[in-house]
């Protein structure tokens, strides 16, 4: 049997409770019970179709890679919203 080291949870993201798909319905991913045992993701690589994402946002600048961005709606690189783009990260 494998034993995991626990993780303080919950998060001390002062917005974690305003991050309605983490926890609390059935679309939920339910972060916590893989947090707790010290699942990470760390060195996990990710893709993320949006049709804006704010590069610059705190909480994804140190992670954002260009490599492999497009942006559909303007037909270039950058996938960060336009101007008065007020939904997703850019809110």
């Amino acid at each position: 049997r494998i034993r995991y080291k626990r993780m303080s949870v919950p998060p001390s993201d002062p917005s974690y409770s305003n991050q309605w798909h983490l926890e609390g319905n059935r679309y939920s991913i339910h972060p916590m019970s893989l947090w707790q045992r010290s699942l990470t993701g760390s060195g996990v690589q990710i893709a993320i179709v949006d049709d804006g994402l704010q590069t610059k946002n705190p909480d994804l600048k140190e992670n954002f890679s260009a490599d492999g961005s497009y942006d559909f709606n303007y037909d270039d690189k950058s996938p960060d919203p336009s101007s008065g783009d007020h939904h997703g990260t850019e809110s």
